[in-house]
């Protein structure tokens, strides 16, 4: 024998041959993993053998142990967990059954669950299982579609609510669903524990840009988290494609900008009756070239043309269409890219800038802005805060009696001086606030509103780059009032002089605000780290100018969690605190780090496999955004998660994710988990079928429903 391949024909038919001796099998199942998978098979291996096999590393050769009829009894129990489906129909285990019917408490727990959510699991194990103590049982009888009425009437009486909730739900208790699914499907999913609180769900999953469309049609509509969702651009196309149909203008006009939006929507947006939405299509780097031929065919707002004519695709026929332009700025450009001979590498773009500056391009229309005005109050605000707004007009506005509107015309940078000083004693404190802020408000208007009474004015007076002299002898006189020098410490614009002395003062509040400042000097940093306070330590840490060296330093004298979270924070820690961070055994601080816009991917990865499942969570958004291809890595750790969660939900939704991943969780436990596989455009049709037998009633509605959809 000796000298024969593993794989000669030989050498398998005895390791499938039942006359083949029990030390034969043996040895044929050490010399290769196929051999070894075909004595598992063989249903004359003894006991001891299958034994043995069922600790291979090979997963067929325990699947094909887990469907042998000699395999002893505990090891089969084990087996179920894996394998539930070879157990359950092994001709052995049903006589066990029979020999034993205290078989089932004697499997794990484990094991018993798989078991029980089989298709062809015998009922009597369903009604036994239904008296079980343990939450997890009972929900593999409640998703079993045999499961009796008798068992799910009293498993709807659940102390767990999910095992309730799935009794409620399944269809030999509610009966099928015949028609408007989609409706009840709403009304079900409101009510889940998600649906309670979907403000916090939908907001981790917007974030994430993990959000199909149908999960924005089941939840209430929210304009916030709609501009959040169109804004973000790891937004699924399918769902911008969908909120260019929203009625709100701003919703639509985030789609347009949104560099993930389709071209056939930027087509769509082309043609919005709101010319902001127009001039984002013209502006995003997507939009194709025969959506800013038409724009250049049709448009008629000059900001809109401007944009078009300036956007690296627009051809030629497009730019001599611009020639002709009413707008002279427009018409020089578009001669100008002419001139240019179609060049894309935007060597043009700065003569085209200048063209536009000197031209004073991005006045708003007078008239225009007028008319918004008459719409609503929101257009007086609007006008009142339009930097091309007249003084005739700011003035009028400056005595509007809806205080919003003064406070527009007091943030306004070309309000003239003599408005300013009519609206400073203006009887809002915040419109006074606005004016003070300003950047054109001279001393002797500053002067006057420092002897305001609210400690707030005062307080941002202090922070002018030039504040009146009567106040910087305040703030450091012996009794300067501590509020007015913490609020100078951190004023971007104090000299480092006055930054000096205020980095020695007594009060350790003024030190903590000091070390928050973005202008701070080496010297001041170095002084700084010496602190005895803490919070001047964990400021600085936080501080972007603070030196890796002393971020370093820190890290390694393990000051604490809160020093080592603002280390974290920072935007410009080195590879080297990267790498101590990660193996910070706060997980707060581990969070930090995967929050932080500057982490690596090499970082986040390890991060996306930590053990702390809040760590993940954070941890899954950037890492996906830095390395889309590294999906599966995310899947594999949050497919390992026994229990039903909103993360391994969200995940489940993302977009790219793989048809298999869906396939493999169609026995998911939770409900709406299997009812998204249902409707997500990656679902295999085999898994589809699966789904319309599924026990929920709502989940095999719609698994029906998008089969036919399909055909």
């Amino acid at each position: 024998m000796e000298g024969k391949p593993p794989e000669s024909p030989s050498l398998q038919q005895e390791a499938v041959s039942e006359k083949t001796s029990s030390a034969r099998l043996k040895e044929l199942a050490g010399v290769s993993p196929d051999l070894a998978r075909l004595v598992a098979s063989n249903p004359g291996a003894t006991p001891e053998l299958l034994r043995e096999l069922a600790g291979s590393r090979d997963p067929h050769t325990r699947q094909n142990v887990a469907a042998n009829p000699n395999t002893p009894t505990e090891v089969l129990l084990k087996l179920g967990k894996e394998f539930p489906e070879e157990v359950l129909n092994n001709p052995v285990f049903s006589l066990l059954f029979l020999e034993n019917p205290n078989i089932l408490n004697e499997m794990p727990v484990t094991a018993l669950r798989n078991l029980l959510k089989q298709e062809g699991v015998p009922v009597a194990f369903l009604e036994w299982g239904a008296h079980s103590w343990d939450a997890e049982v009972q929900m593999a009888v409640a998703m079993n579609a045999q499961t009796p009425s008798a068992a799910l009437q009293k498993l709807a009486k659940s102390q767990d609510s999910n095992v309730a909730e799935a009794a409620r739900l399944h269809v030999n208790l509610a009966g099928e669903i015949t028609e408007d699914w989609d409706e009840r499907a709403k009304t079900e999913i409101l009510n889940t524990e998600i649906g309670k609180s979907y403000w916090d769900y939908l907001e981790s999953l917007a974030n994430t840009g993990a959000i199909p469309y149908f999960v924005i049609q089941t939840f209430p509509e929210n304009c916030e988290l709609l501009h959040q969702i169109a804004s973000n651009p790891h937004t699924p196309g399918r769902t911008l494609e969908e909120l260019v149909k929203n009625r709100d203008w701003e919703i639509r006009l985030a789609v347009a900008a949104n560099p993930r939006t389709p071209a056939r929507s930027l087509a769509h947006l082309c043609v919005d009756k709101n010319w902001w939405v127009r001039w984002e299509v013209a502006r995003n780097p997507n939009t194709p070239a025969r959506v800013l031929e038409h724009l250049a065919v049709r448009e008629v707002r000059e900001e809109v043309q401007l944009a078009v004519v300036t956007h690296v695709e627009t051809p030629a026929p497009a730019l001599q269409k611009l020639l002709k332009s009413r707008y002279s700025k427009v018409a020089a450009v578009a001669r100008l890219r002419l001139d240019w001979a179609g060049d894309k590498k935007k060597g043009w773009l700065e003569e085209a800038n200048q063209i536009i500056q000197n031209t004073e391009l991005g006045n708003k229309d007078i008239e225009d802005l007028e008319n918004l005005a008459k719409t609503a109050r929101s257009g007086e605000r609007a006008m009142a805060s339009n930097i091309s707004a007249e003084g005739k007009m700011l003035e009028d506005l400056a005595r509007e009696k809806n205080w919003q509107v003064r406070l527009e015309v007091a943030k306004n940078p070309n309000t003239p001086e003599t408005i300013l000083e009519y609206l400073a004693r203006d009887s809002e404190f915040w419109v006074r606030l606005e004016v003070a802020h300003n950047p054109n408000t001279p001393g002797r208007i500053l002067e006057e509103l420092g002897m305001d009474d609210y400690s707030q004015l005062r307080s941002l007076i202090s922070e002018k780059t030039d504040p009146p002299a009567s106040l910087i002898a305040d703030i450091l006189g012996p009794e300067a009032e501590f509020w007015i020098a913490v609020e100078v410490a951190q004023n971007p614009n104090t000299p480092v002089s006055l930054l000096e002395r205020l980095a020695k003062h007594n009060q350790a509040g003024v030190r903590e605000s000091v070390a928050k400042n973005s202008n701070l000097t080496a010297s001041l940093i170095k002084q700084l780290a010496e602190d005895d306070d803490f919070q001047v330590i964990c400021n600085l840490a936080l501080n972007p100018n603070t030196p890796a060296s002393i971020l370093e330093k820190f890290a390694r004298a393990r000051q604490g969690f809160w020093v080592n979270v603002s280390i974290a924070s920072n935007p410009n820690i080195t590879a080297s605190i990267q790498e101590l961070l990660v193996k910070n055994n706060d997980s707060g601080v581990r969070q930090n780090l995967a929050s932080n816009p500057s982490t690596p991917a090499s970082i986040l990865e390890q991060l996306v496999s930590d053990g702390d499942s809040r760590v993940r969570q954070v941890a899954i958004a950037p890492y996906l955004a830095k390395k889309p291809e590294g999906l599966p890595l995310v899947l594999e750790h949050y497919n390992k998660d026994d229990k039903p969660s909103f993360k391994r939900l969200m995940v489940m939704l993302h977009p790219e994710i793989p048809a298999q991943f869906l396939a493999q969780n169609v026995r998911w436990s939770v409900w709406l988990e299997r009812y998204a596989i249902t409707q997500h455009a990656n679902t295999p049709l085999n898994t589809l079928e699966v789904l319309a037998r599924d026990s929920n009633r709502i989940v095999r509605a719609a698994a029906k429903a998008n089969l036919q959809g399909r055909s």
